[in-house]
């Protein structure tokens, strides 16, 4: 959802994470691709996050997440406006 908001494609392609850190190592290739080698433990986390309790939680006091499909304009919209800020401090 991600990519398409921003009007690109995404591919995945499986490879093991010393082998992305070595290729993103170089800082003409961060800049390329605008991520960092710090970046990369984000995507390499397994973790997948179950929201049943919260939602029934939140359920029970009349609030519902939206889906992210109804609010990432916002997000990527937020990001642009920001993003000479985020690169410099996200990883700070």
């Amino acid at each position: 959802m991600f990519a398409s908001a921003f009007g690109r494609r995404f591919l995945f392609v499986p490879v093991p994470l010393v082998l992305a850190r070595a290729s993103l190592s170089p800082p003409v290739v961060q800049r390329f691709f605008g991520i960092t080698t710090q970046a990369l433990e984000y995507f390499h986390d397994a973790v997948r996050h179950d929201t049943t309790q919260a939602s029934r939680d939140l359920g029970a006091l009349g609030i519902e997440c939206p889906r992210l499909a109804d609010y990432l304009p916002r997000l990527i919209s937020f990001y642009r406006s920001h993003k000479d800020d985020v690169r410099q401090q996200a990883m700070s």
